[in-house]
């Protein structure tokens, strides 16, 4: 049993199994993967017991014919527990307020059901997502896939729960109840705040290329004002370790070296893949949220290759390496190339060679180029420092329920 020094004085902890009057184990049964009409009976997904809600968006449909045992329907009342899910949810706790009807328990959740008398429901919900309970249950889960883990019912048993009079409990409950939901609306409210502030850089570029000045300007097709630059593969077989950029170094504020890789090439290829300062990049195979995503390398002191996954773009003559990628940053923020990009996969997209030499570009003269390339690094400064400070306000926000189930089991309330 744990340290009492982090519960108030008078109160104790006692094992899960201590107020439990029985465990209810969900069903095994193969499925149809779709959403349940009204009359069928559907079954609760892996991922319907969270840290924090219950979702009832199940895909799962029982075949007409299953016998759904009569203990086996989740309803309002019913405290359950992930038995077996990802780490981050294993052991994840909540209770059902609401739920659709003929809704069956998977193989995957437990149904606890509690002595009442000796302890609330909303109080219990509360305690085991509380840190002690939670690095009980951390440290009891087990399975042999890294991306499945799994919890016992002996060890549920045994999760140290603390437990003051049954009234304390429920005052505590109805306190922390308000607080919580306090917390909510302001998680949500500066979720809606960053979203907005994500929004910011491409309703900014947008309205540029999209001004009346931006209309008159000369348009080329990229692959006259431009080189595109040899690209070669990464091969996990290869000779010689190389310093790769990926997909992250790739943003609309500039390159971002954190994003670069330890990855292996040929030797023979080496030198053709190396960067020069001043290249363009744009993301040529990616998921559709992320193909298309363009910067400009700035030079490093280590050599840095770029692999076939990337296509490299050299601006020459008229058009400057810095205006060209604010203009594909442009394109990628506002969506272009999840239209544009091919490919016969819905998770995978890909750009051509072919479509970035066609693709039309605006090309001002030198002067509307670099005034507009001052512009828009002011803008990403003051829209980054935005969007710095709702992170660190969210941050905030989401550390207040440890902070206020510490603060409740200690006492404090």
């Amino acid at each position: 049993m744990s340290d009492d020094t982090d519960i108030a004085n008078g109160w104790e902890r006692v094992p899960l199994g201590n107020v439990l009057t029985r465990i209810d184990a969900g069903k095994c049964v193969s499925c149809e993967e779709r959403p349940a009409k009204p009359d069928e009976w559907g079954v609760l997904k892996v991922s319907a017991v969270t840290w924090t809600e219950f979702r009832q968006d199940e895909n799962k449909v029982l075949p007409p014919d299953f016998d759904v045992p009569l203990d086996a329907e989740v309803k309002p009342g019913d405290f359950l527990i992930s038995r077996s899910n990802t780490t981050a949810l294993v052991g994840a706790v909540t209770l059902v307020r609401e739920t659709r009807p003929k809704l069956m328990l998977s193989d995957k959740t437990l149904r606890l059901v509690f002595d009442e008398s000796a302890v609330s429901p909303e109080f219990l919900e509360l305690a085991l997502r509380g840190p002690v309970c939670r690095k009980f249950i951390e440290e009891n889960v087990g399975g042999a896939s890294s991306s499945m883990k799994n919890i016992t019912q002996v060890a549920i048993r045994q999760i140290p729960v603390p437990l003051p009079p049954l009234g304390e409990q429920r005052r505590i409950a109805g306190i922390l109840k308000e607080q919580m939901e306090a917390v909510e609306r302001a998680r949500v409210a500066a979720e809606e705040q960053l979203e907005a502030a994500k929004a910011l850089p491409a309703a900014f570029l947008r309205d540029v290329f999209n001004s009346n000045d931006a209309q008159t300007w000369p348009v080329r097709k990229l692959g006259e004002v431009s080189e595109l630059l040899p690209a070669k593969s990464i091969a996990t077989a290869s000779d010689t370790e190389v310093r790769a950029v990926t997909t992250a170094c790739l943003t609309e504020a500039g390159f971002e070296f954190d994003g670069i890789k330890t990855a292996r090439m040929w030797q023979s290829d080496v030198e053709l893949a190396t960067l020069a300062p001043g290249e363009v990049l744009i993301a040529r195979s990616n998921t559709p949220e992320l193909v298309g995503r363009a910067a400009r390398f700035p030079g490093a002191d280590d050599a840095v290759v770029a692999s076939d996954l990337t296509i490299r773009i050299w601006a020459t003559g008229p058009m400057t390496s810095r205006f060209l990628a604010t203009y594909l940053s442009q394109l990628f923020l506002t969506g272009y190339w999840k239209e544009k990009a091919g490919g016969a996969s819905g998770s995978m997209k890909k750009i051509t060679r072919k479509q970035i030499a066609g693709l039309e570009v605006p090309v001002p003269d030198d002067q509307t180029q670099n005034r507009l390339i001052e512009t828009v690094a002011a803008r990403t400064q003051a829209f980054n420092e935005i969007r710095a400070s709702v992170d660190s306000q969210l941050k905030t926000i989401n550390a207040l329920p440890a902070a206020l189930l510490r603060q409740a089991f200690s006492g404090q309330l």
